[in-house]
């Protein structure tokens, strides 16, 4: 694993063809041919097994690494904020490269370290933090919103098929469909 600062983020971004707007964030829709919606799981014992498939996705075109940005934080309250990064920061300190979530808000994690994946993935999950997982080849690109549910933009067809199938027990719903 390697931790990212902002600017790391955007500049790995770029580099894989992902455009960031003026916000900061991941400029998502104009490229996406097709999007999918998924609400949280109702049952807390759910949640890793979400995760474990939303992680999955990220490796579906390439088995290289994947990148999770946790975009949106502070937007509960302080206290609930401060468990959280601490927890975050304590489980990332147990690696060789441990480092506070705030000043390094993204996370490449290579395909040899999916359960480390997995378990970071929980924290926006559980948090309700705005966050990104996106592979190496960028599409998908699954969203993670603090309103409780999560979004995967896909361009290619072929992708959306594997991501439609590799979903399905979480009832996803195509919401855009430009094909």
């Amino acid at each position: 694993m390697q931790n990212f600062a902002h600017t790391q983020v955007v500049a790995w971004c770029r580099e894989h063809g992902i455009t960031i707007s003026a916000d900061g964030g991941l400029e998502r829709t104009p490229q996406a041919r097709f999007q999918i919606r998924l609400e949280l799981p109702s049952q807390p014992y759910k949640l890793p097994w979400f995760a474990k498939d939303l992680v999955g996705l990220t490796f579906l075109n390439s088995t290289a690494e994947t990148l999770l940005w946790i975009y949106g934080l502070g937007i509960w309250t302080e206290e609930m904020e401060a468990v959280g990064i601490e927890y975050f920061d304590r489980l990332a300190s147990t690696q060789e490269q441990g480092s506070r979530l705030t000043e390094f808000p993204g996370r490449l994690i290579h395909a040899s370290e999916n359960n480390l994946a997995l378990m970071l993935t929980l924290f926006p999950l559980i948090f309700g933090w705005d966050s990104y997982l996106i592979g190496a080849t960028s599409d998908p690109i699954v969203f993670i919103s603090h309103d409780e549910f999560v979004q995967v933009d896909i361009s290619d067809p072929a992708v959306q098929l594997l991501t439609m199938d590799t979903l399905k027990r979480w009832k996803p719903t195509l919401v855009r469909d430009c094909s």
